[in-house]
């Protein structure tokens, strides 16, 4: 086999591989409803979340060295690796709220942002 040939072998490799990276799911997003409008899997993962309270949340504010938690219809997410959330703050609104009716009114990218992050917890209603 020339050499033009393995490169073009190793090339459509590299293009499979890539593909399939690019298809592999994160298990909190199949389009399933859970009954508060966060999609969830079969087994009901989000059912398996620690309850915490919005006092809770409030605590997770980013600031002080304190993790950055936000509640978007229910779930509480981990924000504090972000870049996007330096000190807790992100396009002016302070982490350890509930930024659900912000997200939904006002944002520019939809809750699916928050697929890149971990659910840490739910709030009961």
């Amino acid at each position: 086999m020339g050499k033009r040939k393995v490169w073009i072998v190793l090339l459509a490799l590299l293009m499979v591989f890539v593909l399939m990276a690019c298809g592999t799911d994160n298990g909190y997003d199949n389009g399933e409803d859970n009954g508060n409008g966060v999609a969830a899997d079969d087994n009901g993962e989000d059912d398996d979340l620690p309850v915490m309270t919005m006092d809770e949340v409030s605590e997770n504010d980013g600031q002080d060295g304190s993790r950055a938690y936000v509640v978007v219809e229910g779930i509480v997410y981990d924000v504090t690796d972000s870049d996007s959330w330096t000190d807790g703050m992100h396009q002016g609104h302070q982490a350890g709220q509930d930024l659900t009716e912000e997200l939904q009114e006002d944002s520019p990218h939809g809750s699916g942002v928050l697929d890149d992050f971990e659910p840490v917890g739910r709030i009961e209603e």
